[in-house]
């Protein structure tokens, strides 16, 4: 929201509230305050989403990371837990707990652990 000439306008501009999209506010609220300055357009065209979306270059598909199978993170968590484990609990439980992962289990990766069947 902002006054010129003594009327108030508000803009839109379309975006989740993130900080990212914050940060993109400030620089079209820059923008308003240089155009004030310079000529008003005052129909807001300008500064509506669609002309925002066609002057933001989209940013790139981050690549995501292969993620461990469930095997693999009971080891990671075995290991972590280890020092502070009494040997009988690690070669009775956590022995069995790694048989069930490796042997029983339907689905041995992260991604579809939670699936039900």
């Amino acid at each position: 929201m902002f006054s010129h000439a003594g009327k108030r306008y508000y803009v839109s501009l379309g975006f989740a509230d993130t900080s990212q999209n914050r940060k993109l506010a400030e620089l079209k609220a820059r923008q308003i305050d240089l155009d004030i300055l310079s000529g008003f357009d005052t129909t807001l065209t300008i500064y509506k989403p669609q002309a925002a979306l066609s002057t933001i270059t989209p940013t790139a598909t981050p690549i995501s990371k292969p993620q461990p199978s469930l095997a693999e993170l009971w080891e990671k968590y075995t290991e972590f837990k280890r020092p502070s484990l009494s040997p009988r609990t690690l070669a009775k439980d956590f022995v069995k707990i790694d048989r069930c992962i490796s042997i029983y289990l339907p689905v041995k990766d992260l991604k579809n652990s939670v699936a039900r069947y």
